[in-house]
């Protein structure tokens, strides 16, 4: 299966916070859905070289250190060429390769808007574990 994008990411919705009390969370959610073409009669039709999805993201995130907090969706159209399941199937690490443009538009969002909103970048690292202390 090979992943193709079909548009570019979008963001829907993002929200900054900055709280009195810091309280730290991270939640995550991603989403599948399948997307049609509606021919001229009205009906959906689906697509004859795969299946296409919109995955989304959904983000809530009050990272560490500090009182900030994050919250929207973004979103990507992507074909999953000669692909013609519903996703239960999907493994995790076709998941990551669907999902990383999202992970990286939020990141560099947050970048962009602390860099200019409070003169200090928070540059945030999804997925990484914790490096051995040697």
């Amino acid at each position: 299966m090979e992943i193709k994008k079909m548009e570019r990411v979008i963001v829907e919705s993002f929200h900054y916070d900055n709280q009195d009390e810091y309280n730290p969370h991270q939640k995550l959610d991603f989403k599948l859905e399948p997307v049609y073409h509606v021919g001229p009669d009205g009906k959906k039709e689906a697509a004859k070289d795969g299946t296409y999805v919109k995955i989304s993201l959904d983000y809530d995130l009050a990272p560490k250190p500090g009182d900030l907090s994050f919250a929207g969706v973004i979103s990507q159209v992507i074909l999953l060429q000669d692909y013609y399941g519903n996703g239960d199937d999907l493994s995790d690490e076709e998941y990551q390769l669907m999902s990383q443009p999202l992970m990286e538009t939020l990141g560099t969002i947050i970048y962009e808007v602390t860099q200019v909103t409070l003169d200090q970048p928070l540059n945030l690292e999804f997925g990484m574990k914790p490096a051995d202390n040697q």
